[in-house]
């Protein structure tokens, strides 16, 4: 058990934490204070998976994607999720951030489906069904009341992330389980940096979700897709998260249905 920790949670991860943590930590304090709660995080993250990936072996890891191997997109992915959201976050008073996820997912869709049939469905198809997974882990964290954008919500992302992982390197790859290690480890990093200095706003927090969509969600679809034949039920653990919002939108839907 210690043994396969280790092969899934190597150097690559410890870089991802490391780089996640160095670049919360600095950005926190030298960032412009209006820019500071949407820029931070996301870019931590994003940079912390690159650092972690370029650390993997280049005969899997390519820094230049290479045909019929999606996975390589990944750190690529989770910059532009980071830009995205950099952007549509900068305004709190707008509600441009509703849009992060839905810019991002179509991207990541086109980006990780595979090329061959699965299940029988074609590329287009597949695409059109990832993009609805994506949207499904997305969408209902955006919609989470303010006060839940936490660092325990930090804690989630990186559960998730982490038992993404696990389950990949028990049941299917310890190679695959790597991408999704990666992406624990800069989650990680950057929660630790929050929690021992100043406590992350609700808006900062938020910013995440599209860079986890792409990371921890693609990274989701590419172990699911990738083994012959497909292993689908690694999707559902991209849905954890999707947890919080369920206890938060059945009590108060019933509660409005005693008024």
């Amino acid at each position: 058990m210690i043994s396969l920790l280790f092969d899934i949670f190597g150097l690559a991860a410890l870089a991802a934490l490391a780089t996640a943590l160095v670049v919360t930590w600095i950005g926190r304090r030298l960032a412009p204070p209006d820019h500071r709660g949407a820029l931070v995080l996301p870019v931590a993250v994003a940079v912390g998976y690159f650092a972690g990936y370029a650390v993997l072996p280049r005969s899997w890891a390519a820094l230049v994607p290479q045909p019929n191997q999606a996975w390589q997109w990944l750190p690529y992915l989770g910059l532009l999720a980071a830009a995205i959201s950099t952007l549509t976050h900068s305004f709190p008073k707008s509600s441009a951030w509703r849009l992060s996820v839905w810019a991002v997912t179509p991207v990541v869709a086109a980006a990780l489906a595979p090329t061959w049939p699965v299940y029988g469905l074609s590329r287009q198809v597949l695409i059109g069904l990832i993009v609805v997974y994506l949207l499904v882990v997305g969408i209902p964290m955006q919609r989470l009341p303010a006060r839940l954008f936490n660092l325990s919500f930090l804690g989630v992302l990186t559960a998730a992330a982490t038992l993404l992982a696990l389950v990949t390197g028990a049941m299917q790859s310890l190679t695959l389980a790597q991408l999704a290690a990666i992406a624990a480890g800069a989650l990680a990093g950057s929660a630790i940096a929050c929690a021992v200095g100043p406590r992350p706003t609700d808006l900062s927090v938020r910013s995440l979700v599209p860079v986890f969509v792409a990371l921890v969600g693609g990274a989701a679809v590419v172990v699911a897709v990738e083994p012959d034949p497909p292993q689908t039920g690694l999707l559902a653990i991209g849905l954890l998260p999707l947890a919080m919002w369920l206890m938060v939108a059945i009590p108060i839907r019933k509660a409005q249905m005693t008024v």
